[in-house]
Protein backbone atom coordinates (compact mmCIF):
# COMPACT_ATOMS: atom_id res chain seq x y z
CA UNK A 1 0.00 0.00 0.00
CA UNK A 2 2.52 2.59 0.77
CA UNK A 3 4.48 1.69 -2.74
CA UNK A 4 1.59 2.45 -4.15
CA UNK A 5 1.00 5.50 -2.27
CA UNK A 6 4.37 6.64 -2.98
CA UNK A 7 4.19 6.76 -6.84
CA UNK A 8 0.59 8.09 -6.94
CA UNK A 9 2.13 11.04 -4.78
CA UNK A 10 5.39 10.90 -7.74
CA UNK A 11 2.63 10.95 -10.61
CA UNK A 12 1.32 13.82 -9.55
CA UNK A 13 4.09 15.68 -8.58
CA UNK A 14 5.70 14.91 -12.55
CA UNK A 15 4.68 17.18 -14.83
CA UNK A 16 3.06 15.33 -17.49
CA UNK A 17 5.14 14.98 -20.43
CA UNK A 18 3.49 15.99 -23.80
CA UNK A 19 6.69 14.76 -26.71
CA UNK A 20 6.45 16.05 -30.16
CA UNK A 21 6.70 13.47 -33.18
CA UNK A 22 8.84 14.92 -36.23
CA UNK A 23 12.19 15.96 -35.84
CA UNK A 24 12.14 15.20 -31.86
CA UNK A 25 10.98 11.62 -31.23
CA UNK A 26 11.49 10.56 -34.45
CA UNK A 27 14.62 11.73 -36.51
CA UNK A 28 12.87 12.17 -39.82
CA UNK A 29 9.57 14.23 -40.71
CA UNK A 30 7.24 11.49 -41.75
CA UNK A 31 5.00 14.05 -43.74
CA UNK A 32 7.68 14.49 -46.15
CA UNK A 33 8.47 11.21 -46.15
CA UNK A 34 4.55 10.04 -46.64
CA UNK A 35 5.02 12.40 -49.69
CA UNK A 36 8.00 10.57 -50.98
CA UNK A 37 6.49 7.29 -50.67
CA UNK A 38 3.45 8.33 -52.03
CA UNK A 39 5.83 9.66 -54.96
CA UNK A 40 7.72 6.45 -55.52
CA UNK A 41 4.28 4.44 -55.84
CA UNK A 42 2.27 6.81 -58.10
CA UNK A 43 4.76 8.57 -59.21
CA UNK A 44 1.85 9.99 -62.08
CA UNK A 45 -0.09 11.18 -58.62
CA UNK A 46 1.64 14.71 -58.29
CA UNK A 47 -1.41 16.77 -59.69
CA UNK A 48 -3.93 14.88 -56.85
CA UNK A 49 -0.93 16.19 -54.45
CA UNK A 50 -1.53 19.47 -55.51
CA UNK A 51 -4.84 19.62 -55.31
CA UNK A 52 -4.97 18.37 -52.05
CA UNK A 53 -2.96 21.52 -50.78
CA UNK A 54 -5.63 23.84 -51.77
CA UNK A 55 -7.67 21.94 -49.30
CA UNK A 56 -5.73 23.47 -46.11
CA UNK A 57 -2.53 21.59 -44.12
CA UNK A 58 -4.60 19.27 -41.94
CA UNK A 59 -6.80 18.02 -44.67
CA UNK A 60 -3.62 17.34 -46.90
CA UNK A 61 -2.12 15.59 -44.43
CA UNK A 62 -4.89 13.49 -43.61
CA UNK A 63 -5.42 12.54 -47.66
CA UNK A 64 -2.00 11.91 -47.96
CA UNK A 65 -2.33 9.71 -44.42
CA UNK A 66 -4.87 7.55 -46.45
CA UNK A 67 -3.12 7.06 -49.44
CA UNK A 68 -0.23 5.68 -47.54
CA UNK A 69 0.99 4.36 -44.45
CA UNK A 70 4.34 4.30 -43.10
CA UNK A 71 5.69 1.61 -40.82
CA UNK A 72 6.23 2.64 -37.25
CA UNK A 73 8.26 -0.37 -36.40
CA UNK A 74 10.61 0.81 -39.03
CA UNK A 75 11.12 4.95 -38.41
CA UNK A 76 14.46 6.13 -36.88
CA UNK A 77 13.23 6.95 -33.15
CA UNK A 78 15.54 9.11 -31.09
CA UNK A 79 16.98 6.39 -28.80
CA UNK A 80 18.22 8.96 -26.05
CA UNK A 81 14.58 10.61 -25.64
CA UNK A 82 13.10 6.72 -25.95
CA UNK A 83 15.12 5.88 -23.09
CA UNK A 84 14.26 8.72 -21.43
CA UNK A 85 10.77 8.60 -22.28
CA UNK A 86 10.67 4.60 -20.53
CA UNK A 87 12.31 5.16 -17.17
CA UNK A 88 10.24 8.01 -16.54
CA UNK A 89 7.03 5.76 -17.45
CA UNK A 90 8.44 3.48 -14.74
CA UNK A 91 8.67 6.27 -12.54
CA UNK A 92 4.75 6.80 -12.76
CA UNK A 93 4.59 10.09 -15.28
CA UNK A 94 1.91 10.44 -17.65
CA UNK A 95 3.41 11.09 -21.18
CA UNK A 96 1.35 11.82 -23.95
CA UNK A 97 1.80 11.84 -27.85
CA UNK A 98 1.46 15.69 -29.11
CA UNK A 99 2.28 16.28 -32.58
CA UNK A 100 0.71 18.40 -35.99
CA UNK A 101 0.72 14.51 -37.59
CA UNK A 102 -1.81 13.28 -39.29
CA UNK A 103 -3.89 10.02 -36.74
CA UNK A 104 -2.53 7.95 -39.30
CA UNK A 105 0.74 8.14 -38.33
CA UNK A 106 0.82 9.60 -34.94
CA UNK A 107 -1.73 6.59 -33.36
CA UNK A 108 0.02 3.72 -35.01
CA UNK A 109 3.12 5.07 -33.56
CA UNK A 110 1.97 5.31 -29.64
CA UNK A 111 0.48 2.12 -30.65
CA UNK A 112 3.45 0.38 -31.29
CA UNK A 113 5.62 2.06 -28.77
CA UNK A 114 2.97 1.60 -25.90
CA UNK A 115 4.30 4.44 -24.16
CA UNK A 116 1.30 7.39 -24.03
CA UNK A 117 -1.67 7.78 -22.28
CA UNK A 118 -3.41 9.98 -25.07
CA UNK A 119 -2.38 11.39 -28.08
CA UNK A 120 -3.17 14.79 -29.17
CA UNK A 121 -3.01 14.89 -33.53
CA UNK A 122 -3.97 16.70 -36.65
CA UNK A 123 -6.80 14.71 -38.01
CA UNK A 124 -8.34 16.54 -40.88
CA UNK A 125 -9.79 19.67 -39.13
CA UNK A 126 -7.04 21.68 -38.01
CA UNK A 127 -3.31 21.40 -37.70
CA UNK A 128 -2.26 20.97 -33.90
CA UNK A 129 1.16 23.04 -34.45
CA UNK A 130 2.12 25.93 -32.92
CA UNK A 131 -0.55 28.01 -30.92
CA UNK A 132 -2.91 25.10 -31.82
CA UNK A 133 -1.08 22.58 -30.17
CA UNK A 134 -0.77 24.81 -27.03
CA UNK A 135 -4.33 25.04 -27.10
CA UNK A 136 -5.08 21.69 -27.64
CA UNK A 137 -2.99 20.34 -24.59
CA UNK A 138 -4.59 22.83 -22.31
CA UNK A 139 -8.04 21.53 -23.61
CA UNK A 140 -6.81 18.11 -22.57
CA UNK A 141 -4.76 18.53 -19.65
CA UNK A 142 -7.11 21.59 -18.29
CA UNK A 143 -5.01 23.16 -15.68
CA UNK A 144 -2.51 20.33 -14.96
CA UNK A 145 0.97 21.57 -15.85
CA UNK A 146 3.31 19.70 -18.44
CA UNK A 147 6.84 19.35 -19.85
CA UNK A 148 6.85 19.57 -23.55
CA UNK A 149 9.62 17.68 -25.50
CA UNK A 150 10.46 19.55 -28.56
CA UNK A 151 13.09 20.63 -31.51
CA UNK A 152 11.78 23.74 -33.87
CA UNK A 153 11.22 27.28 -33.50
CA UNK A 154 7.30 26.10 -33.99
CA UNK A 155 7.64 24.97 -30.92
CA UNK A 156 8.36 28.09 -28.88
CA UNK A 157 4.83 28.94 -28.48
CA UNK A 158 4.25 25.68 -26.58
CA UNK A 159 7.13 25.91 -24.14
CA UNK A 160 5.97 29.34 -23.26
CA UNK A 161 2.74 27.39 -21.67
CA UNK A 162 5.15 24.73 -20.44
CA UNK A 163 6.25 24.27 -17.06
CA UNK A 164 9.63 22.46 -18.08
CA UNK A 165 11.25 21.49 -21.27
CA UNK A 166 12.58 18.56 -23.43
CA UNK A 167 14.93 20.02 -26.01
CA UNK A 168 15.63 17.30 -28.42
CA UNK A 169 18.16 17.78 -31.30
CA UNK A 170 17.18 22.17 -31.33
CA UNK A 171 19.29 24.32 -33.13
CA UNK A 172 21.14 26.90 -31.03
CA UNK A 173 19.19 29.81 -31.78
CA UNK A 174 16.34 27.84 -30.19
CA UNK A 175 18.04 26.74 -27.22
CA UNK A 176 18.62 30.00 -26.32
CA UNK A 177 15.02 31.10 -26.77
CA UNK A 178 13.95 28.66 -24.58
CA UNK A 179 16.32 29.67 -22.19
CA UNK A 180 15.23 33.93 -21.93
CA UNK A 181 11.75 32.33 -21.72
CA UNK A 182 12.52 31.88 -18.43
CA UNK A 183 11.03 27.87 -18.60
CA UNK A 184 12.86 25.33 -16.91
CA UNK A 185 14.90 23.25 -18.66
CA UNK A 186 14.60 19.84 -18.06
CA UNK A 187 16.72 17.68 -20.22
CA UNK A 188 18.45 18.63 -23.54
CA UNK A 189 19.73 15.83 -26.31
CA UNK A 190 21.90 17.00 -28.38
CA UNK A 191 20.88 16.50 -32.43
CA UNK A 192 22.66 15.59 -35.18
CA UNK A 193 26.22 16.91 -35.97
CA UNK A 194 27.21 17.48 -38.90
CA UNK A 195 29.60 15.15 -40.57
CA UNK A 196 31.75 14.82 -43.61
CA UNK A 197 32.05 11.15 -43.41
CA UNK A 198 28.08 10.67 -43.09
CA UNK A 199 27.79 13.04 -46.47
CA UNK A 200 30.50 11.03 -48.31
CA UNK A 201 28.90 8.22 -47.30
CA UNK A 202 25.20 8.80 -48.80
CA UNK A 203 26.71 9.74 -52.30
CA UNK A 204 28.54 6.55 -51.77
CA UNK A 205 31.59 7.68 -53.78
CA UNK A 206 33.10 4.13 -53.97
CA UNK A 207 30.61 3.55 -56.85
CA UNK A 208 32.39 6.15 -58.45
CA UNK A 209 34.86 3.30 -59.66
CA UNK A 210 31.97 2.27 -62.17
CA UNK A 211 32.31 6.03 -63.67
CA UNK A 212 35.71 5.57 -64.78
CA UNK A 213 34.16 4.48 -68.09
CA UNK A 214 34.04 7.44 -69.44
CA UNK A 215 38.00 7.08 -69.36
CA UNK A 216 37.80 4.25 -72.24
CA UNK A 217 37.25 6.26 -75.24
CA UNK A 218 40.49 7.67 -74.50
CA UNK A 219 42.75 4.50 -73.82
CA UNK A 220 40.49 2.78 -77.20
CA UNK A 221 41.85 6.08 -79.04
CA UNK A 222 45.09 6.04 -77.90
CA UNK A 223 45.34 9.50 -76.63
CA UNK A 224 47.19 8.93 -73.27
CA UNK A 225 49.68 11.42 -73.81
CA UNK A 226 46.99 14.29 -75.31
CA UNK A 227 47.34 16.43 -72.10
CA UNK A 228 44.02 18.40 -73.28
CA UNK A 229 42.11 15.16 -73.52
CA UNK A 230 43.05 13.63 -70.41
CA UNK A 231 42.07 17.26 -68.09
CA UNK A 232 39.05 16.93 -70.24
CA UNK A 233 38.58 13.29 -69.08
CA UNK A 234 38.91 13.94 -65.42
CA UNK A 235 36.31 16.42 -65.94
CA UNK A 236 33.97 13.78 -67.34
CA UNK A 237 34.70 11.79 -64.82
CA UNK A 238 34.06 13.97 -61.76
CA UNK A 239 30.89 15.63 -63.70
CA UNK A 240 29.30 12.44 -64.11
CA UNK A 241 30.22 10.87 -60.74
CA UNK A 242 28.57 13.97 -58.63
CA UNK A 243 25.25 13.69 -61.21
CA UNK A 244 25.05 9.58 -60.25
CA UNK A 245 25.62 10.62 -56.41
CA UNK A 246 22.94 12.83 -57.06
CA UNK A 247 21.04 10.21 -58.12
CA UNK A 248 21.63 7.66 -55.67
CA UNK A 249 20.41 9.99 -53.08
CA UNK A 250 16.79 10.73 -54.83
CA UNK A 251 16.50 6.84 -55.26
CA UNK A 252 17.36 6.30 -51.26
CA UNK A 253 14.93 9.52 -50.62
CA UNK A 254 12.26 7.35 -52.39
CA UNK A 255 13.06 4.15 -50.92
CA UNK A 256 13.23 4.85 -47.51
CA UNK A 257 10.73 2.85 -46.21
CA UNK A 258 12.14 -0.30 -48.05
CA UNK A 259 15.48 0.79 -47.28
CA UNK A 260 14.39 0.40 -43.28
CA UNK A 261 13.46 -3.29 -43.23
CA UNK A 262 16.71 -4.70 -45.89
CA UNK A 263 19.38 -6.28 -43.74
CA UNK A 264 21.98 -3.59 -45.36
CA UNK A 265 20.21 -1.01 -47.12
CA UNK A 266 18.74 0.20 -43.92
CA UNK A 267 22.20 1.51 -42.14
CA UNK A 268 22.59 4.16 -45.20
CA UNK A 269 22.67 7.42 -43.68
CA UNK A 270 18.92 8.55 -44.78
CA UNK A 271 17.54 4.89 -43.96
CA UNK A 272 19.33 4.99 -40.25
CA UNK A 273 18.20 8.98 -39.74
CA UNK A 274 21.80 10.07 -39.80
CA UNK A 275 21.18 12.31 -42.35
CA UNK A 276 17.92 14.81 -42.57
CA UNK A 277 16.07 14.93 -45.56
CA UNK A 278 16.51 18.92 -45.97
CA UNK A 279 20.17 18.23 -45.43
CA UNK A 280 19.70 15.25 -48.59
CA UNK A 281 17.62 17.82 -50.60
CA UNK A 282 20.29 20.16 -50.34
CA UNK A 283 23.29 17.68 -51.12
CA UNK A 284 21.39 17.11 -54.93
CA UNK A 285 21.17 20.29 -55.83
CA UNK A 286 24.88 21.11 -54.77
CA UNK A 287 25.89 17.91 -56.73
CA UNK A 288 23.63 19.01 -59.45
CA UNK A 289 25.32 22.20 -59.77
CA UNK A 290 28.80 20.94 -59.40
CA UNK A 291 28.35 18.41 -62.32
CA UNK A 292 27.17 21.44 -64.30
CA UNK A 293 30.04 23.22 -63.49
CA UNK A 294 32.59 20.47 -64.18
CA UNK A 295 30.52 19.00 -67.78
CA UNK A 296 32.67 19.55 -70.24
CA UNK A 297 31.09 20.40 -73.15
CA UNK A 298 27.40 20.74 -74.60
CA UNK A 299 27.20 17.41 -76.33
CA UNK A 300 28.37 15.90 -73.22
CA UNK A 301 25.38 18.10 -71.49
CA UNK A 302 22.72 16.55 -73.16
CA UNK A 303 23.65 12.81 -72.55
CA UNK A 304 24.74 13.71 -68.72
CA UNK A 305 21.05 15.45 -68.75
CA UNK A 306 19.33 12.23 -70.60
CA UNK A 307 21.44 10.06 -67.90
CA UNK A 308 19.77 12.05 -65.32
CA UNK A 309 16.18 12.36 -66.60
CA UNK A 310 16.37 8.23 -67.38
CA UNK A 311 17.73 7.39 -64.25
CA UNK A 312 15.13 9.42 -62.37
CA UNK A 313 12.45 7.55 -64.23
CA UNK A 314 14.11 4.02 -63.81
CA UNK A 315 14.17 4.80 -59.55
CA UNK A 316 10.25 5.88 -59.79
CA UNK A 317 9.22 2.86 -62.15
CA UNK A 318 11.02 1.37 -64.67
CA UNK A 319 13.00 -0.56 -61.97
CA UNK A 320 9.58 -2.45 -61.30
CA UNK A 321 9.09 -3.80 -64.97
CA UNK A 322 10.62 -7.28 -65.88
CA UNK A 323 13.70 -7.43 -67.97
CA UNK A 324 13.47 -3.35 -68.99
CA UNK A 325 15.32 -2.61 -65.45
CA UNK A 326 18.46 -5.20 -66.49
CA UNK A 327 18.78 -3.42 -70.03
CA UNK A 328 18.03 0.24 -68.48
CA UNK A 329 20.85 -0.41 -66.53
CA UNK A 330 23.17 -1.78 -69.18
CA UNK A 331 22.58 1.19 -71.18
CA UNK A 332 23.35 3.10 -68.26
CA UNK A 333 27.11 2.17 -68.59
CA UNK A 334 26.92 2.05 -72.34
CA UNK A 335 26.07 5.98 -72.26
CA UNK A 336 29.18 6.75 -69.50
CA UNK A 337 31.01 5.33 -72.72
CA UNK A 338 28.99 7.57 -75.22
CA UNK A 339 29.59 10.52 -72.50
CA UNK A 340 33.32 10.00 -72.46
CA UNK A 341 33.43 10.11 -76.36
CA UNK A 342 31.35 13.17 -76.29
CA UNK A 343 33.07 15.26 -73.67
CA UNK A 344 36.64 13.94 -74.97
CA UNK A 345 35.62 14.32 -78.86
CA UNK A 346 36.38 11.19 -79.44
CA UNK A 347 34.24 9.07 -81.21
CA UNK A 348 33.18 5.44 -79.73
CA UNK A 349 33.41 2.53 -82.14
CA UNK A 350 30.18 0.23 -82.60
CA UNK A 351 32.19 -2.40 -81.55
CA UNK A 352 32.80 -0.87 -78.14
CA UNK A 353 29.32 0.17 -77.80
CA UNK A 354 27.51 -3.62 -78.48
CA UNK A 355 30.33 -5.05 -76.19
CA UNK A 356 29.22 -3.09 -73.75
CA UNK A 357 25.79 -3.38 -74.18
CA UNK A 358 26.04 -7.42 -73.64
CA UNK A 359 28.62 -7.47 -71.18
CA UNK A 360 26.65 -5.27 -68.89
CA UNK A 361 23.87 -6.70 -69.35
CA UNK A 362 25.07 -9.96 -68.02
CA UNK A 363 26.67 -8.11 -65.38
CA UNK A 364 22.83 -6.78 -64.82
CA UNK A 365 21.34 -9.91 -64.81
CA UNK A 366 23.82 -11.18 -62.17
CA UNK A 367 23.00 -8.41 -60.01
CA UNK A 368 19.11 -9.67 -60.67
CA UNK A 369 20.04 -13.15 -59.75
CA UNK A 370 21.94 -12.34 -56.59
CA UNK A 371 19.06 -10.05 -55.24
CA UNK A 372 16.44 -13.21 -55.74
CA UNK A 373 19.06 -15.56 -54.04
CA UNK A 374 19.16 -13.04 -50.88
CA UNK A 375 15.14 -13.70 -51.15
CA UNK A 376 13.85 -16.02 -48.51
CA UNK A 377 10.39 -16.05 -49.94
CA UNK A 378 8.04 -14.50 -52.79
CA UNK A 379 6.92 -11.73 -49.81
CA UNK A 380 10.07 -10.55 -49.64
CA UNK A 381 10.49 -10.40 -53.42
CA UNK A 382 6.82 -8.22 -53.62
CA UNK A 383 7.93 -6.18 -51.30
CA UNK A 384 11.20 -5.39 -53.04
CA UNK A 385 9.14 -4.03 -56.00
CA UNK A 386 10.85 -6.42 -58.50
CA UNK A 387 9.42 -7.63 -61.10
CA UNK A 388 11.22 -11.31 -60.43
CA UNK A 389 9.93 -14.43 -58.62
CA UNK A 390 12.34 -17.49 -57.68
CA UNK A 391 11.08 -19.53 -60.73
CA UNK A 392 12.73 -16.58 -63.27
CA UNK A 393 15.78 -18.26 -62.10
CA UNK A 394 17.18 -20.65 -64.44
CA UNK A 395 15.59 -18.56 -67.27
CA UNK A 396 17.72 -15.54 -65.96
CA UNK A 397 20.39 -17.66 -65.41
CA UNK A 398 20.63 -18.92 -69.04
CA UNK A 399 20.17 -15.26 -70.45
CA UNK A 400 23.20 -14.14 -68.41
CA UNK A 401 25.20 -17.05 -69.73
CA UNK A 402 24.27 -16.01 -73.82
CA UNK A 403 24.83 -12.50 -73.02
CA UNK A 404 28.29 -12.93 -70.88
CA UNK A 405 28.97 -15.27 -74.31
CA UNK A 406 27.90 -12.24 -76.80
CA UNK A 407 30.10 -9.87 -75.76
CA UNK A 408 33.44 -12.52 -75.63
CA UNK A 409 32.88 -13.25 -79.40
CA UNK A 410 32.16 -9.36 -80.15
CA UNK A 411 35.76 -9.17 -78.73
CA UNK A 412 37.05 -12.09 -81.65
CA UNK A 413 34.69 -9.82 -84.50
CA UNK A 414 36.45 -6.46 -83.47
CA UNK A 415 39.83 -8.20 -83.45
CA UNK A 416 39.59 -9.42 -86.80
CA UNK A 417 38.28 -6.27 -88.00
CA UNK A 418 40.19 -3.49 -90.67
CA UNK A 419 39.64 -0.46 -88.07
CA UNK A 420 42.30 -2.82 -85.79
CA UNK A 421 45.11 -2.76 -87.56
CA UNK A 422 46.35 0.83 -87.65
CA UNK A 423 46.14 0.94 -83.77
CA UNK A 424 48.00 -1.83 -82.57
CA UNK A 425 51.11 -3.86 -84.22
CA UNK A 426 50.16 -7.04 -82.37
CA UNK A 427 46.14 -7.36 -82.70
CA UNK A 428 46.60 -11.21 -82.55
CA UNK A 429 47.24 -11.16 -79.28
CA UNK A 430 44.02 -9.98 -78.79
CA UNK A 431 42.03 -13.02 -79.32
CA UNK A 432 43.45 -13.83 -75.47
CA UNK A 433 41.04 -11.15 -74.18
CA UNK A 434 38.39 -14.11 -74.96
CA UNK A 435 38.99 -16.84 -72.85
CA UNK A 436 39.67 -14.66 -69.98
CA UNK A 437 36.11 -12.54 -70.17
CA UNK A 438 34.34 -15.99 -70.89
CA UNK A 439 36.21 -17.32 -67.31
CA UNK A 440 35.45 -14.18 -65.35
CA UNK A 441 31.90 -13.51 -66.48
CA UNK A 442 30.94 -17.54 -65.72
CA UNK A 443 32.61 -17.51 -62.59
CA UNK A 444 30.54 -14.48 -61.52
CA UNK A 445 27.16 -16.25 -62.49
CA UNK A 446 27.99 -19.50 -60.66
CA UNK A 447 28.78 -17.54 -57.64
CA UNK A 448 25.66 -15.60 -57.82
CA UNK A 449 23.61 -18.62 -58.35
CA UNK A 450 25.68 -19.66 -54.92
CA UNK A 451 23.97 -16.59 -53.04
CA UNK A 452 27.97 -15.98 -52.51
CA UNK A 453 27.73 -12.16 -54.25
CA UNK A 454 25.97 -9.49 -51.90
CA UNK A 455 26.50 -6.55 -54.27
CA UNK A 456 26.74 -5.12 -57.53
CA UNK A 457 29.57 -7.51 -59.35
CA UNK A 458 31.67 -4.55 -60.52
CA UNK A 459 32.15 -3.81 -56.96
CA UNK A 460 32.15 -7.44 -55.91
CA UNK A 461 34.75 -7.49 -58.20
CA UNK A 462 37.06 -4.83 -56.82
CA UNK A 463 37.81 -7.32 -54.04
CA UNK A 464 38.03 -10.69 -55.91
CA UNK A 465 41.73 -12.07 -56.12
CA UNK A 466 40.37 -13.83 -59.21
CA UNK A 467 38.93 -10.76 -60.66
CA UNK A 468 41.58 -8.67 -60.06
CA UNK A 469 43.73 -11.71 -61.37
CA UNK A 470 41.77 -11.40 -65.08
CA UNK A 471 42.21 -7.20 -64.77
CA UNK A 472 45.96 -7.78 -64.70
CA UNK A 473 46.32 -10.86 -67.55
CA UNK A 474 43.74 -8.33 -70.01
CA UNK A 475 46.48 -5.25 -69.11
CA UNK A 476 49.54 -7.41 -69.61
CA UNK A 477 47.92 -8.84 -73.30
CA UNK A 478 46.72 -5.06 -74.42
CA UNK A 479 50.22 -3.49 -73.61
CA UNK A 480 52.00 -6.62 -75.81
CA UNK A 481 49.36 -6.08 -78.45
CA UNK A 482 50.21 -2.34 -78.89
Amino acid sequence: METRAATQEQRETLPCLCVDLDGTLVQTDTLIESLLAYVRVRPWGLFRVIAWLFLGKARFKQELGRAVSLQPDSLPYARHLLDYMESESKRGRKILLVTAADSSIAIPVAEHLGLFTQVICSEGRQNISGKAKLEAIRHALGNEEFCYAGNSRQDLAVWKGAKTAVIVGAPAGVRRAVERSGVTIEKVFPGRRFSLRIMVKATRAYQWTKNALVLVPIVLGHHLLDRAVIVRGIRAFLAFSLCASAIYIINDLLDLTTDRRHVRKRHRPLAAGHLSIPAAVLMVVALFVGAAFLNPSGDAAILLAVYVASAIAYSLYLKRLLMVDVIMLAGFYSLRLLYGGAATGISVSIWTLAFSMFMFLSLALIKRISELRSRTSEEGLTASGRGYHMGDLEQLTSLCAASGLVSALIVILYVRSPEVAPLYTRPQLLLGIFPLLAYWQSRLLILANRGAIHEDPILYSLSDRASLAVVAALLVIIAAAV
